[in-house]
């Protein structure tokens, strides 16, 4: 049984894998996740090229230390939801926050801040009513909500939130196979998450883990992804 993360697959469909936040961190793959030898869920926004071809445009933030190629939250510098993983005082902190670039995030939070991993995605806003939510999404970070995002279309959904439990960072990496996007904010509101974001969605959902059991758990996405939030320690 793994120490350092859990697996469970709700009863509504939701494969949820809860980490510390120190446990995660962006790796650029340019392929499908059940190529690579590393687990988790897959990552932001892209321009896909077909189900063989590896991208090589990425539209969202996907940023280690030594990985900062792809540093605009989309092409055209619209402020989107952006997960940060940082240390602090020798602890593992995580937050979110609207950024259109690691420049941008690193003026509203900090450049001293020691930052780990910078993904971004879509804001769902978890404090926020629903309609008020949407008009964020449609008027600060320019998704079109019928198109991009195929807001109530039921298909493949991919999320990233958190929550501190017990002083200690906690991330929830979230995946469906057949969901709206309402479903998915609405789980990680269950759960009582401080905050969260989306990730790409439809044909580029994907995660690869091993349950309790020790059983791989895979679901292949169709596309060529740009990258995943992968677990540092799968043990």
């Amino acid at each position: 049984m793994p120490t350092n993360y859990s697996y469970n697959k709700t009863s509504d469909g939701f494969h949820v894998i809860i980490t510390p936040a120190s446990n995660i961190q962006n790796k650029n793959i340019r392929s499908r996740i059940t190529q690579q030898t590393d687990y988790g869920i897959n990552g932001g926004f892209f321009n896909p090229i077909s189900t063989t071809k590896a991208p090589t445009e990425c539209l969202s933030i996907a940023v280690t230390p030594n990985n900062t190629h792809d540093t605009k939250a989309n092409a055209k510098g619209n402020s989107r939801g952006t997960a940060f993983i940082y240390t602090e005082s020798n602890k593992t902190k995580m937050g979110i926050a609207r950024a259109s670039s690691v420049t941008d995030l690193k003026k509203q939070m900090g450049t001293s801040v020691a930052y780990k991993s910078i993904i971004s995605g879509g804001s769902l806003s978890l404090k926020k009513e629903e309609e008020a939510w949407l008009k964020d999404l449609k008027d600060i970070e320019k998704f079109d909500l019928n198109g991009t995002l195929r807001y109530t279309d039921s298909t493949g959904r991919t999320g990233l939130g958190f929550k501190i439990v017990n002083n200690i960072w906690q991330v929830y990496l979230v995946v469906h196979e057949n969901a709206t996007l309402k479903q998915l904010r609405n789980y990680f509101i269950k759960q009582d998450c401080f905050e969260a974001i989306l990730l790409d969605g439809g044909g580029s959902s994907g995660i690869q883990v091993k349950n309790s059991a020790g059983t791989m758990v895979k679901y292949e996405q169709t596309r060529y992804i740009y990258n995943m939030v992968k677990l540092i320690n799968i043990t």
